[in-house]
């Protein structure tokens, strides 16, 4: 039984227990001496209702008892499932991956960006297939890393202290690039 279970009984008992005590001193011998204003039937009553709240709390601590039990069970199957014997598990599963950092920002994220056939590219390409994103992100909400994969190709990008600034590094079908430009925007491309 739990502390507050121990408590809120004793809170309850401890009015009779007085009035038990009071009525020893006054009986040395024992014998059941009720006061005058209670009858026999009233400190029954009181008695039963006593036993019954007892009753039910019992009933209700084994429960929770049991309920807390087959979690602990289930998590421990859980482990012996999939765990290796230094009981780290094997594969983390997920949709989608954030890490974040002591202010609750996103940091770091790895997610799948679903396929849109009607977008239109700044160079007249039409659609873009599922790609699988890892960003890497500075304390000012930025990516600073991107690294993409899809059925068409792979990319890298380094973002530099402004947007302007950055290596592209692409391999899209059977071309490959290799993108480099300046704060100024003064831009070098290097293709095989």
């Amino acid at each position: 039984m739990n502390s507050f279970g121990v408590i809120f009984i004793w809170g309850l008992l401890y009015p009779q227990i007085t009035q038990i005590k009071q009525i020893e001193t006054l009986n040395p011998e024992r014998q059941i001496i009720l006061p005058p204003q209670t009858g026999q039937s009233t400190v029954r009553r009181r008695h039963m209702k006593i036993q019954r709240l007892l009753i039910a709390l019992t009933i209700i601590n084994l429960g929770l008892t049991l309920f807390l039990l087959t979690q602990l069970r289930r998590v421990e199957a859980d482990n012996e499932k999939g765990s290796t014997p230094d009981g780290i598990a094997p594969v983390l599963r997920g949709r989608e991956l954030e890490i974040v950092d002591e202010k609750g920002k996103v940091r770091a994220s790895i997610k799948i960006q679903t396929g849109d056939p009607s977008y239109k590219w700044p160079d007249g390409k039409i659609g873009y297939p599922e790609t699988v994103m890892l960003r890497l992100i500075d304390p000012n909400g930025r990516p600073e890393v991107k690294l993409g994969a899809s059925v068409e190709g792979a990319g890298l990008g380094l973002i530099g202290q402004t947007d302007s600034t950055q290596l592209i590094l692409k391999a899209e079908g059977s071309n490959s690039s290799v993108k480099l430009q300046d704060k100024e925007g003064k831009q070098q491309i290097i293709k095989p």
